[in-house]
C-alpha cells in the first residue's frame, strides 16, 4: 500500500476518518476519507451525516433525522438502500456522548 500526505485546507474540517465498509455507499465508498468539523453538544443538522460517539464506547457515520413522535430520539439511516444489510436504527439523545459533523469526502480516483 502506497501512503503519504495530502495538503488539505484548514477550512476542511477538524480530522479525518476512513470508511470501512460499504454502509455509506455511494457517496462514501469503502476506504474513502471523510473530513469531520466537531459539534458543540448535541446540535444535528437532521438529514446530514455524522459521526456519533456513544456512552457505551461504540461510534456510528450514519445521516441523522429526529423521530416524528419524540424530539428526544434519533433516527440512524444509513445511504446504501440495502435495509436488509444496513437497516435504521433508533437511539435516544441520552446515549450520545460526543457529536460531529462531516463536512466532506475524498474519494481515490481509480
Amino acid at each position: 500500500m502506497q501512503q503519504g500526505a495530502v495538503k488539505v485546507p484548514r477550512d476542511l474540517g477538524d480530522f479525518a476518518v476512513r470508511v470501512d465498509g460499504e454502509s455509506m455507499s455511494p457517496e462514501y465508498p469503502d476506504n474513502a476519507i471523510a473530513m469531520f468539523e466537531t459539534v458543540e453538544g448535541q446540535q444535528f443538522t437532521f438529514g446530514k451525516d455524522h459521526l456519533i460517539w456513544f456512552t457505551n464506547g461504540e461510534c456510528y457515520f450514519s445521516r441523522v433525522t429526529e423521530s416524528d413522535d419524540d424530539r428526544d430520539v434519533l433516527i440512524l439511516q444509513k445511504i446504501n438502500s440495502d435495509r436488509e444489510r444496513f437497516p435504521d436504527q433508533t437511539v435516544h439523545r441520552r446515549e450520545v456522548a460526543r457529536v460531529a459533523l462531516c463536512v466532506g469526502v475524498l474519494i481515490r480516483k481509480k
